[in-house]
């Protein structure tokens, strides 16, 4: 019986790696943003009612995440695109 390695990702590049954990910590990112200005804005706000638009929230008292969170997801786009031309 073969016992497999589970620590596959150990004999890639630690480019690649950080390649792999960055698009996966931008779908988690991509998939709690609603969430987190959804219950931001009810929480430590005065916005008791959910937004027709993501990015109507631009306008509450969690601008700062929303924009914070877009301005790092374009950086990180650009970031990816030098990766790609390096492998």
């Amino acid at each position: 019986m073969e016992i497999k390695d589970s620590h596959h990702h150990l004999d890639k590049p630690p480019e690649i790696i950080s390649y792999y954990a960055m698009r996966r910590a931008i779908g988690i990112l991509g998939i709690t943003l609603p969430l987190i200005l959804v219950a931001g804005s009810s929480l430590f706000g005065d916005c008791k009612e959910v937004q027709d638009s993501i990015s109507t929230y631009y306008h509450t008292n969690m601008r700062n995440i929303f924009a914070g969170f877009i301005r790092n997801l374009l950086a990180d786009q650009g970031s990816t695109d030098l990766q790609r031309q390096e492998l």
